[in-house]
């Protein structure tokens, strides 16, 4: 039995190198670049090409990628069990029974790899939007209330729309040194996010729908006409704790506070630590740094807008 076992698995991986090296794939998306890194997928699902052109759309170009990944099914395997597969090049990624599972690891991985690859750059897991040539950086764990904020901003208020998830801030940007880089990609928000903000609208394809499982994402560019923004100087940092029924309160930090709690969401603090550690006391050093604590949305957007009205005119709602 265990002989017949390995047999069949190693026929089903001999399948999977032969349809790696074939250019027979239901489709093929275009490059996508994530900040250092460039990709495209193709997939035996025609559908999953298409979501991802969907999701990164601001980020999409026509040159050749440097890396591929490839979504394939393979056929029944000795037990019958038909799987889903993700390679990134030839590296096997994941392996499912379920294609929603094989997209979400892909989108995953996709973000890890362009974490890992955009070097010279202190990465934050923070989300960032634009007013004018100056960006607020929004800081916070998961369930701070920073995505929804940034969406608001952006969504209602009419910010320029840097990203959600990374933000990469360049020490040497050609104009005042520190920039922020833009990653327009798309953002990841809860099931009752029309009940919070009317004005986003999910992927609501039940074709595309079915492949994100329990994933709620929104496209940048449906946040409105013209979200997406170019590099921008960072003035403001936030950070933001909601509490429901709050009232909204402001805290002004100084520079080493605001260095402290901005650099415990650092990625590759220990691997980039010079590089990390004089970037932030860059930022926080020439920035306006609050901790804001509210229970209402349009209150903390304000607070925002404030903050960024001081360092260029407030764009037009």
């Amino acid at each position: 039995m265990t002989r017949n076992l390995a047999r069949g698995a190693f026929a089903v991986g001999d399948r999977i190198r032969k349809r790696l090296r074939s250019q027979d794939f239901a489709a093929t998306s275009r490059t996508f670049n994530l900040l250092g890194f460039s990709a495209r997928v193709r997939s035996d699902a025609d559908l999953v090409p298409e979501l991802v052109e969907l999701l990164w759309a601001p980020l999409l170009n026509d040159m050749e990628p440097e890396h591929v990944f490839t979504v394939t099914q393979s056929p029944p395997d000795v037990n019958g069990i038909v799987a889903w597969h993700l390679h990134l090049d030839a590296l096997h990624v994941v392996s499912a029974p379920a294609l929603s599972i094989v997209v979400s690891h892909l989108l995953w991985e996709a973000n890890r790899q362009a974490l890992e690859n955009t070097p010279g750059h202190a990465l934050l897991h923070s989300a960032a939007v634009t007013s004018g040539d100056h960006a607020a950086i929004i800081v916070g764990p998961q369930g701070s209330g920073k995505s929804t904020l940034a969406i608001a901003l952006v969504a209602r208020y009419g910010l320029g729309y840097l990203t959600d998830e990374a933000v990469a801030i360049s020490p040497n940007g050609p104009l005042s040194g520190l920039m922020v880089q833009p990653y327009a990609k798309y953002i990841s928000v809860g099931a009752n996010i029309g009940e919070i903000l009317p004005e986003v609208s999910p992927i609501s394809d039940p074709a595309l729908v079915s492949l994100l499982g329990e994933l709620v994402l929104v496209p940048a560019f449906s946040l409105r006409e013209g979200a997406v923004a170019a590099a921008a100087r960072p003035s403001v940092v936030v950070l933001p704790t909601y509490v429901p029924n709050a009232p909204t309160k402001i805290e002004v930090l100084s520079p080493a506070a605001a260095m402290y709690s901005v650099g415990q969401h650092s990625y590759h603090l220990a691997r980039d630590t010079g590089l990390v550690m004089e970037t932030l006391a860059a930022v926080t050093s020439g920035a306006r740094c609050v901790a804001l604590t509210s229970g209402d949305l349009d209150e903390a957007s304000h607070v925002v807008l404030d903050l960024l009205a001081h360092e260029s005119p407030r764009q037009a709602s």
